[in-house]
């Protein structure tokens, strides 16, 4: 059942992006699944291990799409959300380190979206950047909750994913606030 309302949500979340993209022009070429960065096979992450090395490429992608949209975001709005997930995600992508998770090399979804970013300007960037953060962070959301439903008793992990998991889901919001106004 827990799968059927992620994937249900999902579904919603990429309709009203679609809607709204499709409305301005824009195109998309995100696909809104646990595979957002091309990482996840849609098996749970059961060990702390498992879990950090798929939330990474989600971690990092965010990190280097706001270092771009912090530059580039023509929106007040938008350019101020960035330079706050760019902030945020240094330090988380630092905690990986620590953890024992190297950055991971950009995988081939995530290149492609730096790409199409880099050809963007004006709304249709602050849209496409909007989007590429609303799907990182619905792939983080899904991974970290589903860890955080695994068994297992590392706690340190446990506690990192649960500090984590409210400001994703504020984020995730975010993006959805700020994609229905970059979108007016």
């Amino acid at each position: 059942m827990k799968k059927i309302a992620s994937t249900r949500r999902r579904f919603l979340f990429q309709s009203s992006v679609a809607a709204v993209a499709t409305t301005l022009g824009v195109t998309s070429s995100f696909n809104f699944s646990a595979n957002a960065a091309g990482t996840s096979d849609g098996v749970l992450a059961d060990t702390p291990k498992e879990y950090l090395t798929k939330i990474a490429p989600h971690v990092f992608l965010s990190l280097a799409t706001s270092t771009i949209a912090v530059k580039k975001a023509s929106h007040e709005l938008v350019k101020k959300f960035a330079g706050f997930e760019m902030t945020e995600t240094k330090g988380f992508s630092q905690i990986l380190q620590e953890m024992g998770v190297p950055a991971p090399p950009m995988t081939p979804k995530g290149e492609q979206v730096l790409k199409d970013m880099q050809k963007e300007t004006g709304k249709a960037f602050d849209l496409r950047f909007l989007s590429a953060q609303a799907e990182t962070h619905a792939a983080l959301e899904d991974l970290t909750a589903a860890f955080l439903r695994s068994p297992g008793d590392d706690k340190h992990t446990k506690h990192v994913a649960m500090a984590a998991l409210p400001a994703i889901r504020e984020h995730l919001d975010h993006c959805k606030m700020l994609l229905a106004l970059a979108a007016k």
